[in-house]
Formats: structure tokens, C-alpha cells, sequence
């Protein structure tokens, strides 16, 4: 479970590398490659699934609810599918570039040294609910 930020506040996101995300709007779903703390938010460079560096980059804001799946059951109510689901509100950008310069390209950082890189083992250790 990812406990660490800047100010002290603890968030438990329910995803990690390996979770599929179906992002709002966009086809097929995403994962996370890289992942980054600026104050008390993290965010997240997802890459498609399907087409990998073939297309860009989405730069997200990962939000802090745990709150977020989309549930498809069969007509007598089994669980079929579990699949996070974000919302295209938290989507910030398209980027063919690292998540370090998106953030600064998007103006949610000022240099590198504003953004504490997580590790991939703090992201693969991110609880799955």
C-alpha cells in the first residue's frame, strides 16, 4: 500500500502496473509505466495495452477513492469483469515524452526536483482492493 506523501497525508490507490484501466473516451485499456508525487497528488503516465508506443502517452492525476470500477455481471448477477475505470476528468494530457516533462509541459510542476518519482516497487505495491 503506497503511504508516502510530501505533507503527510496517507492515500491507498487500488491500482498498480499490473491492473487494466478503461479510461473515459479513450479505446481499449491502459497501463501504468511510471508514476510521480507532487504535493499530495500522484500522477500516472498510462500506455495502451493494445498498441503500446505505437500511440501516445496519456498523463493522468490519480484520483483518491477507491471507488472506481466498472462491473459487468451476467443476467444472473455473477461477476464477469472487474476493470478500473478513471474518469476523463483526471485525464491531463497526450505525450510522447517522460512524465518528469509532461508535468512541466502542463505547468503542474516547475523543474524535476518537484516531483518525488516512485519507485516501481512502491507502484506494484499499491494495494489492489
Amino acid at each position: 500500500m503506497l503511504k508516502r506523501t510530501k505533507s503527510g497525508v496517507i492515500y491507498s490507490y487500488p491500482i498498480n502496473k499490473k491492473t487494466s484501466i478503461k479510461v473515459e473516451g479513450r479505446y481499449g485499456s491502459w497501463s501504468i509505466i511510471d508514476a510521480c508525487l507532487s504535493g499530495d497528488n500522484i500522477y500516472a503516465l498510462l500506455e495502451s495495452n493494445q498498441y503500446g508506443d505505437e500511440t501516445a502517452l496519456l498523463l493522468v492525476k490519480l484520483p483518491e477513492t477507491d471507488n472506481c470500477y466498472l462491473v459487468k455481471e451476467d443476467r444472473y448477477g455473477n461477476l464477469i469483469s472487474k476493470m478500473y475505470y478513471l474518469r476523463s476528468r483526471f485525464e491531463i494530457a497526450e505525450t510522447y515524452d517522460d512524465i518528469v516533462t509532461a508535468m512541466i509541459d502542463e505547468d503542474l510542476i516547475d523543474d524535476e526536483d518537484d516531483c518525488d518519482m516512485l519507485l516501481d516497487a512502491e507502484i506494484d505495491n499499491m494495494e489492489v482492493i
